[in-house]
């Protein structure tokens, strides 16, 4: 898998010295959630035409989980109707998560160890942004592309 040859080949160099951008600095704010009781259509729709992959998912005020475009295909490749299925029957519950402090460099290494491509930024328990890999290339980019 390409990220296992990205991982083995720059790991040395990320801990070495790879970004010490927080995410603070370039996480994505004013973020559009899921309810619980939401469909996946629902979720779908709403990922589609905001241009994203991953939404937190809320029971009222309290973030309960992570739905990504992933969890959707495995639910339509299982033939469930995406109309019935709840985002809280397909969420990962309890994600790992970002703090607002933590570098991108940590958030790659985190992302590549748990095999994940969004994680929820949380300060104090509370969801103020959220970053994807997509975000982190972006950041790590000389990183990646410059020879050790």
């Amino acid at each position: 898998m390409p990220t296992d040859l990205i991982a083995r080949r720059h790991l040395r160099k990320y801990r070495a010295g790879g970004s010490a951008m927080q995410v603070s600095e370039f996480m994505r704010r004013g973020i559009v959630k899921a309810e619980v009781t939401d469909s996946l259509a629902q979720a779908a729709e709403r990922m589609r035409a905001l241009e994203v992959s991953a939404l937190p998912v809320f029971n009222g005020v309290r973030m309960v989980g992570i739905i990504t475009e992933r969890d959707m295909a495995h639910a339509i490749a299982e033939r469930l109707n995406p109309d019935l299925v709840t985002v809280f029957m397909r969420m990962t519950p309890e994600p790992l998560a970002a703090s607002p402090a933590d570098t991108a460099t940590e958030t790659v290494l985190m992302m590549l160890e748990h095999r994940i491509r969004h994680l929820p930024v949380l300060d104090c328990g509370e969801l103020v942004g959220m970053v994807s890999a997509r975000d982190l290339l972006a950041v790590e980019r000389e990183a990646l592309v410059t020879p050790a």
